[in-house]
């Protein structure tokens, strides 16, 4: 999809997803550039009209309002997520969701929230979807062992398996000011690590392109698989390295605690301080880009589907 037509596209879809606006036509440049990141994505997927998808880990709805536009008006989209409805901030999930429901989209979609995704493939007794999606969700996940175990309970409902996750691959574009992004990422996934209980943080796995496709069951095989870049407007990177890097941040996690010994708080120094001089590097979190994103497509006719 051409710049043009990604822009044509994504300022109409942005209007059904909930933001602080000036006036009722109007999108923030952050926004927009999310809208065109899913419209690259889902447009690789190829979804097509009339479809009926399942997306896992919809969050505030995002992926979910460009998925509904590409399904047109005979397709649906039942999205889940388990995170409570007053989770989210400026905005909660509850508040963005509803947004979404009221929007010229809002008949396409089925919101499932809060549902724990295997909860409702147990239950579920309709047809395979079209496509089962996983959209930036991955990094959510609380344990390396949540995909698997997801990917082999979802196989029997599905026809194809669309994912899009950060790759933990440095922009081609921007690679040293992508560099913090990807550090930050490792660092929250270690710091989970160490935690006694989960947190609520949006980084808690991170998981290379080659990871996530070894979790896929033999049922289905890899069709086509891309790197992708972002929009300099995009701040999830910004977000990230400001949210460790914050004053206060150090003692909201409790690091001196968390560190069970000498070697575990060395490496956390250490890692805290590469991402401190990788970013002053570029001149400071503002400069911070996003890395590249890693989209894939299987379909069946694995080993284990006849």
């Amino acid at each position: 999809m051409n710049p043009q037509d990604l822009n044509e596209k994504a300022h109409p879809i942005s209007l059904n997803f909930i933001e602080t606006r000036k006036d009722s036509i109007t999108s923030s440049p952050s926004l927009l550039s999310q809208m065109r990141h899913r419209l690259r994505f889902i447009s690789f997927w190829n979804i097509k009209p009339g479809s009926r998808v399942l997306e896992i880990g919809c969050g505030q709805g995002d992926t979910t309002v460009v998925l509904a536009d590409a399904v047109g008006e005979d397709g649906h989209v039942d999205a889940i997520d388990p995170g409570s409805l007053d989770y989210g901030s400026p905005q909660t999930l509850g508040q963005a969701q509803q947004h979404i429901k009221s929007s010229p989209l809002g008949p396409r979609v089925t919101f499932h929230c809060p549902m724990d995704t295997i909860t409702y493939l147990t239950s579920y007794t309709g047809p395979k979807y079209d496509y089962a999606v996983l959209s930036h969700c991955i990094s959510y996940f609380p344990h390396p062992t949540t995909l698997p175990t997801l990917l082999t309970s979802l196989g029997p409902h599905t026809t194809k398996l669309c994912i899009a996750e950060w790759s933990l691959s440095p922009s081609l574009l921007s690679p040293a000011p992508s560099t913090p992004h990807i550090l930050a990422t490792l660092l929250f996934t270690y710091m989970e690590t160490l935690l006694s209980s989960p947190s609520e943080n949006n980084i808690r796995t991170a998981l290379s392109p080659a990871q996530i496709k070894a979790s896929v069951p033999s049922r289905f095989r890899l069709e086509r698989e891309e790197m992708l870049e972002t929009d300099r407007e995009m701040q999830d990177g910004y977000w990230e390295v400001k949210d460790l890097l914050g004053r206060g941040k150090r003692e909201w996690w409790g690091l001196d605690e968390i560190a069970r010994d000498e070697k575990e708080r060395a490496v956390l120094e250490g890692w805290f301080w590469a991402l401190r001089e990788a970013t002053e590097a570029v001149g400071g979190v503002e400069e911070v880009r996003c890395m590249r994103v890693w989209v894939g497509v299987f379909g069946l006719g694995g080993d284990g589907e006849a």
